[in-house]
């Protein structure tokens, strides 16, 4: 199986930024490159960065891979706050499997009626606790 995140990062133009080109030519990834960082206080109470790798990333798509079967015909409403990590997955994992997320906005996800609307029209919530649970 291919890295689940091996998109071609390097493709497209970038943008000048600060009167400089970005676009200097390819940048060599691996899975020991940082995916993102994430910043949390944790048991400690003092907010500290945490740098995810994409070999971190990788597994954790094929953890749920595993586990919960979702396939082309799927279709996921993600919900969770992008500050939250989970977000990665609830967004990356489903589109991985060929399936199509449908992104809640906050008036949504917090609003019962208007979520209900939005769950009957995607056909599936696809947030499970964890990887042994299917969301239905």
């Amino acid at each position: 199986m291919r890295d689940l995140i091996g998109a071609d990062v390097n493709r497209g133009r970038r943008r000048r930024r600060a009167g400089r080109r970005a676009d200097a030519g390819p940048v060599a990834v691996s899975p020991d490159s940082l995916a993102y960082t994430i910043f949390t206080s944790g048991s400690t109470g003092r907010p500290k960065g945490v740098g995810v790798t994409r070999r971190g990333v990788d597994g954790m798509l094929r953890a749920f891979a595993g586990a919960i079967d979702l396939t082309p015909d799927d279709v996921t409403v993600a919900v969770t706050t992008l500050s939250f990590d989970i977000a990665l997955w609830e967004l990356l994992y489903p589109l991985v499997r060929g399936g199509r997320v449908v992104i809640a906005d906050a008036d949504v996800a917090t609003d019962g009626a208007m979520m209900h609307e939005l769950l009957v029209a995607s056909v599936r919530h696809g947030v499970p606790g964890h990887p042994g649970e299917r969301g239905g």
